[in-house]
C-alpha cells in the first residue's frame, strides 16, 4: 500500500508538472494587467486546526474580487517556506462561480507544516481560467511568524474551503 500511495503521489505530481509547464507555454496570452480581477492573500496564521494537540497547521485566507460574472477555474500553486528554507510544495485545482458581492474567498490550512521557530513566508502563484476564454496569471506572498512549542508529527497535507 505505501508503494502504491509512493507512485500515485509522483504520478499525481509529474501530472501536475506538466500542467504548470503548459500554462507557462500559454501564459504569453494571459493578461498579468486585468483591472476588474484582483487575487490577493489577506492573512496567514498558525493554530490546531486537526484537532492534533499541536498548534502546528498554518490557516491562509486568499481571495478573488472582481466584476467578472462566471466560473473560474483556479489552478493554485502554493509555497511555505519554513525559516530553514524547506518548502512545502503543494497544488491544488478549485472551481468556483463568482457569487452577488464579486469575491470567492479561500480558506487553505496546511496542516502539520508550521514545525520550526522564525519566520515563515507563503506565496501563492495562480492561473485563473475564466469561462470566457480569458487567461489571469497573479500571485501573492505575506510573511508571519507562528510561535512554535514542539514539532507536530503528522504528515503535511492540505485543505481549501471556497466562501
Amino acid at each position: 500500500m505505501k508503494n502504491f500511495s509512493k507512485k500515485f503521489i509522483s504520478i499525481s505530481f509529474l501530472f501536475i508538472i506538466i500542467c504548470m509547464s503548459i500554462l507557462q507555454v500559454y501564459s504569453t496570452k494571459a493578461d498579468t494587467s486585468y483591472d476588474y480581477f484582483k487575487f490577493r492573500i489577506d492573512d496567514a496564521f498558525y493554530g490546531d486546526f486537526d484537532s492534533d494537540r499541536n498548534e502546528d497547521d498554518i490557516r491562509i485566507i486568499a481571495a478573488i474580487s472582481t466584476d467578472y460574472d462566471g466560473l473560474i477555474i483556479s489552478y493554485l500553486k502554493i509555497d511555505i517556506t519554513l525559516p530553514t528554507g524547506f518548502v512545502h510544495h503543494f497544488f491544488i485545482v478549485v472551481n468556483a462561480e463568482m457569487d452577488d458581492d464579486n469575491c470567492i474567498t479561500f480558506i487553505i490550512t496546511a496542516f502539520n507544516t508550521a514545525t520550526e521557530s522564525g519566520w515563515y513566508n507563503v506565496e501563492i502563484e495562480g492561473f485563473f481560467f475564466l469561462d470566457n476564454g480569458l487567461i489571469v496569471m497573479q500571485n501573492g506572498d505575506i510573511t508571519f511568524d507562528p510561535p512554535h512549542e514542539k514539532p507536530g508529527t503528522g504528515e503535511p497535507t492540505i485543505e481549501v474551503l471556497v466562501q
